[in-house]
């Protein structure tokens, strides 16, 4: 994948499943939503900049719904890099442009 076309990166996960999935809005200026329609009850969340800095390293536990969020707000304009590792070992790698 090329350019645009390579927003979201899944790694051991069936194509059809990557549908499961969803990040919004994409760009921010602030909050940014992460959907996982499954019933997951762990996740382990990482966001780093361009340059390899993390500035979000989450494990987020007991989700009440499929929906939670994180607040980009108080970071610059730039990209952002997520990983959202499920307790399964699904992993989902992505990219959150922040203006």
């Amino acid at each position: 994948l090329t350019g645009s076309e390579c927003d979201t990166i899944v790694v051991g996960i069936n194509i059809e499943e990557i549908n499961n999935f969803n990040v919004y809005p994409n760009p921010t200026n602030g909050f940014v939503y992460f959907d996982v329609e499954n019933n997951y009850d762990q996740f382990h969340l990482t966001i780093t900049n361009l340059l390899g800095t993390i500035i979000i390293d989450e494990e987020i536990n007991n989700l009440s719904s499929t929906q939670f969020s994180v607040d980009l707000s108080d970071y610059g304009t730039g990209v952002y890099l997520y990983k959202l590792s499920l307790n399964d070992g699904k992993i989902f790698i992505g990219k959150v442009l922040k203006y």
